[in-house]
């Protein structure tokens, strides 16, 4: 059971008790709302033999311990979502639109672009990673993201067009700071 409100005079109050709360009661509490729409990508890397790719993303909402180890796939604030296939296109037009809980200050939305495979394992073809804590309080972001193009590939120009919104509780991002570290 979580709290899903994280604005207003209830949450604040819970924000507050939270550094006094163990790690159950902390992971029970929202801290903002991540609204992410992918419009498109440009540029792709070819990955099949006709010289297309086959390109669908996995939208994740993930993060790192103060160690820096990555949370595993079976972390309970990891959110995970996939876009529909985008047959033979490099330039593919996507209008994916999703809702992410945010849990922690720390937590980062990473996209990856895959080419779907019938024969064998999907390619990862590129990456975007964003900080969540960079978007704090910055409203609607609608821009290009450059694409981290992976090893095998070749596309310099390779991007993705998100409209990004971060709607955070000031409280509540800086209160998650103090809490205890995720269980891994």
């Amino acid at each position: 059971n979580e709290y899903c409100e994280y604005r207003g005079e209830k949450a604040d109050r819970r924000f507050w008790a939270s550094a006094f709360a163990g790690s159950k009661e902390q992971s029970k509490l929202i801290i903002g709302r991540l609204h992410v729409k992918i419009i498109e990508a440009a540029h792709l890397p070819a990955a099949d033999l006709g010289g297309t790719s086959d390109p669908y993303c996995v939208i994740m909402l993930t993060g790192c311990t103060k160690n820096g180890k990555s949370w595993q796939e079976n972390e309970r604030w990891m959110q995970k979502e996939r876009t529909k296939t985008k047959k033979k296109e490099l330039n593919p037009q996507f209008l994916h639109e999703t809702s992410l809980s945010v849990y922690r200050h720390d937590m980062m939305l990473r996209i990856e672009v895959y080419d779907e495979d019938q024969q064998s394992a999907d390619d990862l073809l590129g990456i975007v990673q964003l900080p969540l804590y960079e978007m704090a309080e910055v409203g609607v972001l609608n821009r290009w993201w450059k694409l981290d193009v992976q090893t095998g590939f070749t596309a310099p120009d390779a991007a993705l067009h998100l409209i990004v919104n971060y709607d955070v509780s000031a409280l509540g991002e800086a209160m998650s700071m103090l809490w205890i570290e995720p269980p891994l």
